[in-house]
Formats: structure tokens, C-alpha cells, sequence
């Protein structure tokens, strides 16, 4: 057997500042490995672990004023923040299945969003407040879906084994892990915000598929990470 103890921080760092500029801003055993991401006025909102529980937390861009928002003890995953700030949605398995839940920005009124017995996670908020997008087995397979901020019925936006999307900073696209065949490795795929076809579709940057990815800020380039010899990097590729 292989015990895996791992050890992991949140640290951040400017666009195209050299790595030795990054700052280490948390200080726990295990940050920011379910989840982080930005609100509106530039704090972080991110996943501590401990165990099999996970918790959110919120926190300035230094590290400061570092603030617990949930304490139930049921594993989380990838936060994702509205547009106005006010709302933060997760992946929970408070009900046994992995369902979209939704919190106040101050950690109050816990909300369910979507329910069945077919796993949803991975949600993202588009930029004008109306929606989140997010990934389902609802359909029998692994594809996107889009529903409203107070839960509703669903829409869905792909027919191809689809993952984890983003909407692009513009509101007017989606771009989303993507299978184009069943033999061929996953890709990055800017989809409509209406669902449907991609309009455009990125190779992998690795043999495995793409790792972790973002839009940059202007929305003319994907950020991910490429993992080489053991060691993972932050490149940057225009659409």
C-alpha cells in the first residue's frame, strides 16, 4: 500500500509576474485543492479539507480577515461566486447524491438547486446574474446544462460527453471540457450561450486531455496548466 498525506497552500500571483513574486496567502493542511475562486470586490472564496470534510471560506486577497461561511461537514466542491456578489454555489453531497446548493455570501440561507438521483457539480454563473451552467449525468452521460439562479427545470446545451464550462467574461459564450469522440482525448470547446454545436474547438495541450483552465480577464485567450516532467506550469493560449 501508498499512504498519500498530502500538503497543500493557496498562493497568488500576477499575470506574467515571474513565479518567484508569488505570495503564499493560506497556511492550512489541505487549501484550495476543492475549489477557489474570485468574488466581485476581489476576495477568495475556497475549499479547506480535513478528513472527509470540507468546508468554505472567504478571505481577502492577502490572506486577511480569513472567515468560515459553512460548518455541516458534508463533502463540497467548486465554488462559484454571482456576478453581483451576493450568492455562492457548490457542489454538496449533503442529500447522498452530488447536487448544486447554494449559500449568501455570509454563509446564511443554504438552498438546494437541483435534485434527482443523477449527480450534478462543477456549476459556473454566467456574467448577466440569469443562470448556471453546469455538468450533469441527468441524460445518461456526463453532458452541460443550464438552469436558472433559484433552481427550476434545466436546460440542456450539449449532446457530447461535456465537463466543466465557464462562460466567457463577454456573457455571449460557454467553454467546456469536451469529447469529441469516444476514442479521442477530451478538448476545449466555446460553445454558444444557447447551447448546440461548438463554434470553435482547442487540442488538448497534452496527450491526457486539458488540466486546470480559465478564461484570461479579456476573454481573447485560455489559461491552463500543462504538466511536463512532473511539474505543472500556467501557459496561456489565444482563441
Amino acid at each position: 500500500t501508498a499512504q498519500s498525506d498530502p500538503s497543500m497552500q493557496i498562493w497568488i500571483a500576477g499575470l506574467n509576474e515571474p513565479v518567484s513574486q508569488a505570495k503564499q496567502i493560506t497556511n492550512g493542511k489541505v487549501d484550495g485543492s476543492g475549489g477557489l475562486t474570485w468574488t466581485p470586490d476581489g476576495k477568495i472564496v475556497y475549499l479547506t479539507q480535513a478528513a472527509d470534510k470540507s468546508e468554505l471560506w472567504i478571505m481577502n486577497a492577502d490572506g486577511s480577515d480569513n472567515k468560515q461561511l459553512t460548518s455541516d461537514g458534508y463533502p463540497k466542491t467548486m465554488p462559484a461566486v454571482s456576478p453581483d456578489g451576493k450568492l455562492i454555489f457548490f457542489t454538496s453531497l449533503r442529500t447522498g447524491v452530488p447536487h448544486i446548493w447554494r449559500i449568501n455570501s455570509d454563509g446564511s440561507n443554504p438552498k438546494q438547486i437541483t435534485s434527482g438521483d443523477f449527480a450534478d457539480f462543477n456549476a459556473s454563473c454566467a456574467p448577466d446574474g440569469q443562470w448556471i451552467a453546469f455538468v450533469s449525468f441527468r441524460s445518461g452521460m456526463s453532458n452541460l446544462w443550464k438552469v436558472g439562479l433559484d433552481g427550476g427545470d434545466p436546460v440542456r446545451l450539449t449532446d457530447k460527453p461535456s465537463g466543466r464550462a465557464l462562460f466567457s467574461p463577454d456573457g455571449a459564450s460557454l467553454a467546456c471540457d469536451y469529447l469529441v469522440e469516444p476514442s479521442s482525448p477530451w478538448k476545449l470547446a466555446v460553445i454558444p450561450i444557447a447551447g448546440g454545436a461548438p463554434s470553435r474547438i482547442i487540442d488538448p495541450p497534452q496527450r491526457r486531455g486539458v488540466g486546470a483552465w480559465a478564461w484570461s480577464p479579456d476573454g481573447r485567450a485560455i489559461v491552463y496548466s500543462v504538466s511536463r516532467s512532473g511539474v505543472s506550469n500556467l501557459w496561456s493560449r489565444p482563441l
